[in-house]
């Protein structure tokens, strides 16, 4: 997010005065799709909780809560520091400036805290999103599991004692998978009406928490330079803030991913069981279901949103972040 307007004062370079101007165009450009992604694709959210629903009804689940705690503490953290640090600043530097230039500070300081806490609510709800659809992913995959071990102790109990097996229950396993790979296509069905809602509001929040990690450590470098120690702790916090957000959402994204992705090698693993001819078959045919299905949350469909994405991020950063310093110094 944008970071204290006073920096406007401290950048006398047009390399630094450049940059704010990024910042601030990206926190409103990021402030519109959010504004405009919730309003428009709320539809898109409501299939999103209609799939999730009906997951939970086959499955015969109980009402799950709707209350993540996961991460939350850090989350209000490091989104409650630096708008009080921001608004104690704002505060200090009104108090010797003329009237007018106040009310612009007021004005410019709610525009970035309701920014920052728009960027904010979107992490909270994309982390639950993310989080319930894991935890169902791995839950198809411990009742996948159970059934098959179930199958193979019933087979091997049936070859010692033939009489007194019922033998329908072949069918009855092949059912309860049945409704197992339904369960887990209505939950492909879930990420993709995610990818739809989230997408561009992810693209648009990660983009300018990139320009805005750049931008910060920018600073963070010409202010470390010349001494400005206040200035630098105040700007560290804003990338602590930015980084939190980026770790988060690459995390949830990454969870998902790895959770789905764990069901075809125990498909694998499985089908080499002591398990029916019927039940088999329906693990073999799963699994050649696997192979085309890619469950990933994605930016808008310009990549994909997982932790190799922290490394890409990391690396671009790195490169502007160098050019601009190089400008800086060519300036000087």
């Amino acid at each position: 997010m944008s970071y204290p307007s006073v920096l406007f004062h401290k950048a006398a370079s047009e390399t630094a005065l450049f940059a704010m101007s990024i910042i601030f165009g990206s926190s409103l450009s990021m402030g519109v799709v959010l504004f405009t992604c919730y309003a428009r694709k709320y539809p898109e959210f409501l299939k999103i909780c209609t799939f999730l629903g009906k997951f939970d009804h086959d499955l015969q689940l109980e009402s799950p809560e709707y209350w993540i705690t996961e991460n939350v503490p850090i989350i209000v953290i490091s989104t409650v520091t630096p708008i009080i640090l921001e608004g104690s600043k704002q505060y200090a530097m009104s108090m010797m400036e003329e009237h007018e230039l106040v009310i612009r500070r007021i004005i410019a300081y709610f525009y970035v805290t309701a920014a920052l806490c728009g960027k904010t609510v979107m992490l909270i709800h994309f982390q639950h999103v993310a989080c319930g659809i894991a935890k169902r992913f791995r839950l198809v995959n411990s009742r996948i599991r159970l059934l098959v071990m179930k199958e193979s102790l019933r087979l091997s109990v049936l070859r010692r004692n033939p009489p007194y097996v019922d033998r329908r229950q072949d069918y009855t396993s092949c059912k309860k998978f049945k409704s197992l790979l339904s369960a887990y296509h209505l939950l492909c069905d879930a990420v993709y009406q995610a990818n739809v809602f989230y997408g561009y509001l992810l693209l648009a929040t990660i983009f300018c928490t990139f320009i805005t990690i750049t931008e910060c450590l920018y600073f963070f470098s010409l202010f470390i330079i010349d001494g400005k120690v206040i200035i630098s702790v105040t700007i560290s916090i804003w990338i602590f803030n930015n980084a939190t957000f980026l770790v988060l959402i690459a995390r949830c994204g990454s969870h998902v991913s790895e959770m789905a992705g764990d069901t075809a090698p125990l498909i694998r693993k499985l089908i080499n069981e002591n398990v029916g001819s019927g039940l088999r078959e329906e693990l073999k045919s799963f699994l050649l279901q696997l192979v085309g299905t890619n469950v990933e949350f994605n930016a808008g469909g310009f990549f994909q949103i997982n932790k190799e994405t922290l490394t890409s991020i990391a690396a671009a950063v790195t490169t502007y972040l160098v050019i601009m310093i190089q400008f800086e110094t060519q300036s000087k």
